[in-house]
């Protein structure tokens, strides 16, 4: 895996770098020793960092920081983006923030202007723009961290798909079905466990313990038709560990116990 270093994308004794790109192909995977901000300004795709995958549009902001690893996947060919990149030790005193690796969608007005007057600065090299760069990055930082009051504003940052990309995601890998968690999952989405759940119930009619419950037991009900694996063995597959629990979540669901499940359905 590629791993870009600052010094070899920036300008001498430059702290801000900026570049401006459009791919209609893929970027593979790859990570770097710096932080990269990422405005995208035309078309969409999908973005991938840490294995957690997103839809991103025109007009979404992208943050990834040192030793993130990530990816575009442009689905569009106008896919375009500018990049704001700096080391840790660019970010002025006066404006300490956590920067973390996140998707900021539905406030592209609040950024647009503040990046290309970056981007403009920076190309043009005209006299005091280190000075004007710099107060345009504070600016940036600033509203990257302001708080989202207007509800219907925050239900922009993630699309029903997205939020349910972002729970199958955790049952790709067949360990983890009983490690799924609400903690777990917000610090994936980079916002409280409150907000996720609030969210989640919101944007898909369930609450995340139901959803959760459904996947379970639908992928242990196709597992009873599909293997010949037993069911205590299906049972913990799915991450359940009590197994009365399990079967009369099963009957409740399916009106039938797993056995008698596997005998009407079975191929």
């Amino acid at each position: 895996m590629k791993v870009f270093k600052f010094c070899e994308l920036s300008r001498k004794g430059e702290k801000i770098c900026m570049n401006e790109s459009m791919f209609n192909h893929g970027i593979m995977k790859h990570a770097h020793d710096f932080i990269e901000i990422t405005y995208i300004t035309k078309g969409h795709g999908l973005y991938s960092v840490n294995d957690v995958q997103q839809n991103i549009k025109a007009g979404d902001l992208v943050s990834v920081v040192q030793d993130d690893t990530h990816k575009f996947q442009p689905l569009s060919k106008d896919f375009a983006w500018i990049n704001v990149i700096f080391l840790p030790e660019a970010v002025p005193k006066d404006c300490q923030v956590d920067i973390k690796a996140s998707v900021i969608k539905g406030r592209g007005a609040e950024f647009k202007n503040i990046i290309q007057d970056m981007l403009y600065e920076y190309y043009s090299k005209k006299a005091g723009y280190e000075k004007i760069l710099q107060n345009h990055f504070r600016s940036l930082l600033l509203k990257m961290l302001r708080p989202v009051n207007n509800c219907s504003e925050q239900n922009q940052y993630f699309t029903r798909d997205e939020l349910l990309e972002l729970v199958n995601s955790f049952f790709k890998d067949t360990s983890s079905y009983s490690k799924v968690s609400l903690k777990l999952l917000a610090e994936k989405a980079h916002v409280t466990p409150k907000y996720f759940s609030i969210l989640f119930k919101r944007k898909v009619g369930l609450t995340l313990t139901e959803y959760t419950k459904m996947i379970r037991l639908e992928t242990a009900a196709h597992m009873l038709c599909s293997s010949d694996s037993d069911v205590l063995s299906i049972m913990n597959y799915v991450g359940y560990k009590d197994s009365k629990y399990f079967y009369n979540e099963f009957k409740k669901r399916y009106g039938l116990t797993p056995g008698e499940y596997r005998k009407k359905f079975s191929v």
